[in-house]
């Protein structure tokens, strides 16, 4: 899987095929693993850097990131997708608040339902988000800390799941190191 003309067009063009092509079922990990790959690539690779700062692109970017966070992801298609979303972020900087933004939205949502079905899943894949995000964008997430800690300590309260847990805490963790500057 790759895209053509490294154009981020193409790259999202295989980012939501991938997403849609099971109609419902568990599509296999490593599409998905290369599918965003392809798309953080034609990010980084700058072709279409005029496309990307439309509001359009930048909206069906955010949101094709955002359909991966219910689903139950390995931790390599986990850690892919905060790396897309960095690079993302990187190349486009007015996507941060947008992107942010979702990534509350769905925590908030996934923390009403509580032990709901998939709602672990999205608070695991929401949160190594946060951590790669914090990790190499700290202080341009500033403004959301408060935000990121309420929903931490809601995990740490109400979920069982230690893959959750221990993801709340290093959210914790990365907002104490970066909450000092």
């Amino acid at each position: 899987m790759s895209v053509d003309d490294g154009g981020v067009s193409s790259a999202l063009d295989v980012l939501e095929r991938a997403l849609s092509s099971t109609s419902g079922k568990p599509v296999p990990r490593d599409l998905l693993h290369a599918a965003l790959r392809s798309t953080a690539e034609a990010l980084r690779s700058g072709h279409d850097r005029e496309t990307l700062k439309t509001v359009t692109t930048r909206d069906r970017v955010v949101g094709a990131l955002a359909r991966f966070l219910p689903r139950a992801l390995g931790t390599l298609v986990r850690r892919q997708l905060g790396e897309t979303m960095c690079v993302f972020v990187t190349v486009e900087g007015r996507a941060l608040v947008p992107l942010l933004d979702v990534l509350v939205s769905t925590m908030t949502t996934a923390c009403k339902e509580a032990k709901a079905s998939g709602a672990e899943n999205t608070k695991v894949n929401v949160l190594s988000c946060l951590e790669a995000l914090l990790g190499k964008l700290g202080v341009l997430c500033s403004s959301r800390l408060g935000d990121f800690y309420a929903l931490s300590k809601a995990c740490l309260k109400t979920s069982d799941d230690a893959a959750v847990r221990t993801a709340a805490v290093r959210i914790i963790v990365a907002i104490v190191r970066h909450g000092g500057s």
